[in-house]
């Protein structure tokens, strides 16, 4: 078992709980914290505690309408998942909302972020996707798809769309490929 010594009543305790069941502790100090600061720590703690927030617009607003993205890979295989919730804030909105969007037999990208965005990001990817068919006559590729959601999105870096995609697909040859990138289409391939 953990134990931990308090050094005083100002002293705050964060408890995670990690994957194997173990505990972990952290305990901070907050003695020579100006009171303005240990207020916001004290509120944010109460937050994260009892799963409230403030209504005030802190919040990004990517996570405005909720929602997650996950791909991953494995010999000669892909999968993609996401979670159907629509919500605005903490209000669900509706629970068929779509994030996951197949582009050919061979690609697939997930879109997170600003549900409006989402719809016309989702929409201009289609007529890219579509001209690039019938430019190339051939299906375009997930690296090929991958650099054009990033062009895409840095062209718009100045008003981005509110929009994280994660992309992943299988390339001719069997090989697999997964990239996520951010608002302004900087890639991460893993």
């Amino acid at each position: 078992g953990a134990s931990w010594k308090i050094r005083n009543e100002s002293s705050m305790r964060l408890l995670t709980s990690g994957l194997d069941g173990d505990v972990i502790v952290w305990s901070l100090s907050i003695d020579d914290v100006s009171a303005d600061r240990r207020d916001e720590f004290s509120r944010r703690h109460f937050e994260e505690r009892h799963g409230v927030r403030d209504n005030t617009m802190g919040d990004s607003i990517t996570e405005y309408n909720g929602g997650s993205v996950m791909a991953m890979v494995g010999k000669n295989c892909i999968a993609i998942a996401s979670d159907r919730r629509l919500g605005a804030r903490l209000q669900t909105v509706a629970f068929d909302a779509q994030r996951v969007f197949k582009v050919n037999d061979r690609a697939w990208i997930g879109l997170t972020g600003l549900a409006t965005d989402v719809q016309t990001f989702v929409e201009k990817l289609k007529f890219s996707v579509n001209m690039f068919k019938l430019q190339e006559d051939r299906d375009i590729t997930p690296k090929a798809l991958s650099s054009l959601v990033s062009s895409m999105l840095y062209e718009k870096r100045f008003g981005p769309y509110f929009v994280e995609p994660v992309i992943c697909g299988l390339n001719d040859d069997g090989t697999t490929f997964v990239s996520a990138m951010d608002l302004i289409g900087a890639p991460c391939f893993p």
